[in-house]
């Protein structure tokens, strides 16, 4: 981009273009409109959006402004082209209100779509939600690139963007390492999501493998946690465990056992070991 005012621009115009052609709310938001506001008509909903001193309209317009995966796959390359800071929130948030963009939101069923002014708030959350401050790490990229079919490669680096962490130091090199050892794996997303939320709870400068391997024991734990407990209740229904005072915990071993498959995949193709 050749001037700090394009890519400021470039952004905004796309952002425009995507509430301009349309919003589809997902299922959950669908949910969430007929049960709060018990099935309102659309010209209901529509007045109600516009309705500037209505206390329910922010926390609906929050869940429509929310930049599902799909729109941030679109937008990642000029985000990433972009290397936006912090300060550009505002910039490209002040560019696109001069635009007075409107939304259209399309429903499932005939009636007509509905079309509003985008409110400032909507636009703002928005952009924060994009996170196009991140800073990608340029050769875990081009392993990206080189690693994954073209259609996956979107989805990996908007799965990173939304992480709490910065991708730097002996985070990047794990990730790049993971990149490139695991796919193609059957369930790469999935482990790869599984991943990135050990990153998260990682201390900032902790090593991954120690990551893992803690999160390991933990899984474990719980396991053992659930062969203990259904040796106590074994031939006792739940009522009874109930009035006598035991606290039934919530055990999901199939899931912890997923996860320490995966932990020891990782661990197979990244270091050459189990963990």
């Amino acid at each position: 981009m050749n001037t700090i005012q394009e890519k400021h621009t470039v952004l905004a115009r796309k952002i425009y273009d995507h509430f301009n052609t349309g919003i589809q709310p997902d299922p959950g938001l669908r949910h969430y409109i007929d049960s709060t506001f018990s099935n309102p008509a659309r010209g209901d909903l529509a007045q109600l959006l516009q309705d500037r001193e209505n206390c329910e309209r922010e926390p609906l317009v929050e869940l429509i402004f929310f930049p599902d995966t799909a729109i941030q796959i679109q937008l990642e390359d000029t985000i990433e082209s972009g290397c936006y800071t912090k300060d550009d929130v505002t910039r490209v948030h002040r560019v696109l209100m001069g635009k007075r963009p409107v939304t259209t939101l399309f429903f499932p069923d005939p009636e007509s779509p509905i079309r509003f002014e985008t409110p400032a708030s909507g636009i703002k959350q928005f952009i924060v939600r994009l996170n196009i401050h991140k800073k990608s790490d340029s050769r875990l990229n081009e392993i990206i690139t080189r690693c994954l079919p073209e259609d996956d490669r979107g989805l990996c680096r908007v799965m990173i963007r939304n992480t709490a962490f910065d991708c730097e130091g002996s985070t990047a090199a794990f990730l790049r390492a993971f990149v490139l050892k695991m796919h193609p794996h059957d369930r790469f997303f999935d482990a790869f999501k599984f991943m990135l939320s050990v990153l998260e709870t990682c201390p900032s400068g902790r090593d991954p493998r120690v990551a893992l391997a803690a999160r390991k024991q933990t899984h474990m734990e719980a396991i053992r946690r659930a062969e203990q407990f259904e040796k106590l209740s074994k031939g006792r229904n739940v009522e009874t465990l109930i009035l006598q005072g035991v606290r039934i915990p919530h055990f999901n071993t199939a899931d912890d056992m997923q996860k320490i498959v995966w932990i020891d995949d990782i661990g197979l193709a990244v270091y050459g070991e189990t963990l």
